[in-house]
């Protein structure tokens, strides 16, 4: 630098550096005015672990032993796949989906427990958006990934993608063997006016499922203001069985009624798939647009059951066979039209029609052996039975979001007309619901100071039966504990009201959350007797169902070592089931709790500990049980972003069941479910290709549909 007389002159100096890398990590929990998104991928189990294992990892989530995902303690939740209904998890298969689908897949999971009307209403604690990942770097790069787990398990997982610019294509295949064995315990005292008998059921289970998903598309930049693109997934699963129950009938005094064992065998196939196709157009800015979508979904099922009857008493009881097919068939067409405008720096306006128009056929076959000699069957009237139910919603929305100062709120309405049919064909018999209703809902935001914000919302919610639920044709797997639907089953409303918290330090992330909810025609399971010695269990509508409680999310770090994210959830439920013929009203208190833990290690490893706790909980007749499960894993980057090594444990103390109890006037009953959930993976997983430094355009457009 040289000064000369009032002036100064700057003269240029040429230094070289070396290339510098900037690296962080995502954040692992980051929230919205509607929503908590966790971002998953540095989860230790998304390498080797299903959707199912993943989800056990996110507060307020809970999955029981068959796979049943429930939040805040309530099952009837909505799972959405991109913010989508998606035939991968149609709810009459959703658990065995959810256990088939690769946790490497995921990129973030959403819970969104008060939707805005721009989502469905449907599910009575609100929706699980399950993200799966996508990436449009420009370029192309790819994974390949292989697990391999004790009694025979394993899965494999790869994808790849390119994008020249313009252009973005993907694809994703997975193949997944899993195997299962299980024990059902069954002690129940029936009494009548007549007599009191007794029963002991033990079932042994084994089972098999294999499953093959592949997912695809393409998204296509049409120029600076069009997009379009098409993308698909197919899943398909076979699962074979082997069990065998002891069945055991005692009279009022202890004498041996009946003792047999009852052997099933069979194979179910399923086939999963859709395809959506979109075009968007983008307007004065990316956020200005307007976007059609179309969805197609189909999910044919056959299920096989053999079961075959071995009597030790009576001594000379001759051996009984019986067959049973199920055959099961969904389809469903979505098309919605959606808009979106920014009215300022601080305002949106949203707008859109949504119409869902589904179809699912059950037709079940059943068979009893009328020749023993030449083993010929013959068709069995009382369980071939033919099943149709149809809904078709059309729904209009619209949002508006804006914000003053330190105050931001966004409210909206959903306008729904539903149209139920349920065609017992077998009865010639039809039962329609058709129902129009508003779905209000309210978000406010309040910035308390720098590290602080206060939330409050509303919204209505509807919890419609599934097509199982309506369907009142068991299915007869067992003869003395049939299972069937209710046509007359009516949808349950809930009013859902939050208040909550959201503060930050520089070590922990806490929002703590009171809720209440106000449920009318609530659903439940109710079991009653046909006979002195079969049980019949179907869903009813309650009066009335109260639930309130607090939650607490926390999210944090020490050290740079230790990270760590959970929540507790503790809640008061009061039911009134006198529309039913029970009491006017019971009321329990019941928690819930999960921790999840990772430590940093030398070289790159991440050493996971991971544990769920479910408290007792209330039904009309019983309760449920606690149940409690612990997992571990470890990750080390052999080959920093290219080659990682990880091992898993689910389940290492063996202690994750279900246990349900049943005490009325009638009938006392404790049934006991275990499986031998204590699952251990090896897997490796190889990351390849590369991506440009080129920025994307800032005006291409993708569809997270897949």
């Amino acid at each position: 630098m040289l000064i000369q007389k009032d002036k100064i002159k700057m003269m240029p100096s040429a230094i070289t550096l070396n290339s510098i890398e900037v690296k962080s990590e995502r954040s692992q929990l980051t929230t919205g005015i509607d929503r908590k998104i966790y971002d998953v991928t540095q989860d230790v189990l998304s390498s080797s672990g299903s959707v199912s294992d993943l989800l056990q990892n996110i507060p307020s989530v809970q999955v029981d032993i068959e796979g049943n995902v429930s939040l805040r303690g309530s099952a009837d939740v909505e799972i959405l796949i991109n913010g989508k209904n998606s035939a991968l998890v149609d709810p009459t298969s959703r658990a065995e989906a959810l256990q088939q689908i690769p946790a490497n897949a995921i990129e973030k999971i959403e819970i969104i427990s008060n939707p805005s009307a721009k989502f469905k209403p449907d599910g009575v604690s609100g929706i699980i958006n399950i993200v799966l990942k996508k990436d449009t770097d420009l370029g192309y790069n790819g994974m390949v990934g292989a697990n391999y787990g004790n009694l025979g398990r394993y899965n494999f997982n790869s994808s790849i993608n390119y994008n020249p610019g313009g252009l973005n294509m993907f694809a994703r295949y997975g193949i997944r063997q899993d195997k299962r064995a299980s024990v059902n315990k069954d002690d129940r005292t029936q009494i009548s006016l007549i007599d009191t008998t007794y029963y002991f059921g033990k079932r042994d289970a084994g089972g098999k499922p294999f499953s093959h998903l592949l997912a695809g598309g393409l998204d296509y930049n049409i120029n600076s203001t069009n997009s379009t693109g098409v993308s698909g997934n197919f899943m398909f699963r076979d699962y074979t069985r082997d069990e065998s129950t002891q069945k055991t009938y005692y009279d009022g005094t202890h004498s041996k009624i009946e003792d047999y064992k009852r052997y099933r065998t069979g194979e179910e196939y399923q086939k999963e798939g859709e395809v959506n196709a979109y075009y968007q157009k983008n307007f004065d800015g990316d956020d200005h647009k307007v976007r059609l979508n179309y969805t197609y979904a189909f999910s044919p099922e056959t299920e096989n059951n053999y079961f075959k009857d071995s009597f030790s008493f009576p001594f000379g009881h001759p051996e009984g066979r019986d067959n049973m097919i199920t055959i099961a068939k969904m389809f469903r067409n979505e098309v919605s039209l959606e808009y979106s405008k920014p009215l300022s720096d601080v305002s949106t306006f949203e707008a859109g029609y949504v119409g869902n128009f589904d179809k699912n056929d059950f037709d079940f076959k059943g068979e009893l052996l009328a020749d023993t000699i030449k083993t010929i069957f013959a068709v069995d009237t009382l369980k071939t039975k033919h099943f149709i139910a149809s809904c078709a919603v059309h729904a209009a929305y619209a949002t508006y979001s804006d914000s003053w100062g330190l105050f931001s709120y966004m409210a909206g309405l959903r306008l729904e007309q539903a149209n139920v049919k349920s065609d017992l064909v077998s009865s010639n018999l039809i039962y329609t619901q058709d129902y129009f209703q508003a779905y209000p809902t309210i978000h406010m935001d309040y910035k308390l100071f720098s590290s602080a914000e206060l939330q409050l919302n509303y919204s209505k919610r509807v919890n419609r039966p599934d097509d199982e639920d309506l369907n009142p044709f068991p299915e007869y797997q067992d003869p003395r504990n049939l299972r069937r639907g209710n046509p007359k089953l009516k949808p349950e409303y809930i009013h859902s009201f939050e208040l909550g918290l959201k503060l930050e330090t520089e070590v922990v992330t806490l929002s703590p959350i009171l809720y209440y909810r106000n449920k009318v025609n609530g659903f439940t399971w109710v079991t009653s007797p046909l006979n002195d010695s079969v049980l019949v269990t179907t869903h009813e509508n309650l009066s009335t169902d109260r639930s309130a409680g607090l939650e607490i999310a926390f999210i944090g770090s020490i050290a740079g070592v230790l990270n760590y994210n959970g929540g507790i959830n503790g809640f008061y439920e009061k039911i009134d089931a006198s529309d039913i013929g029970f009491s006017n009203s019971k009321s329990t208190y019941s928690w819930s709790g999960n921790l999840n833990c990772n430590f940093s290690t030398f070289a790159n490893g991440i050493f996971q500990i991971n544990t769920n706790y479910r408290a007792a909980r209330l039904t009309p007749q019983g309760n449920f049980k606690p149940a409690f499960v612990l997992n571990i894993g470890y990750k080390q980057d052999i080959i920093p972003d290219k080659l990682t090594f990880t091992a898993t444990a689910s389940d290492i103390l063996k202690t994750m069941k279900r246990e349900m109890t049943i005490n009325t006037n009638w009938l006392q009953e404790t049934m006991t479910d275990q499986r031998n959930s204590q699952v251990v993976y090896l897997g490796i997983t190889y990351h390849f290709g590369a991506t440009s430094k080129k920025s994307k355009e800032k005006s291409l457009q993708y569809d997270d549909s897949i």
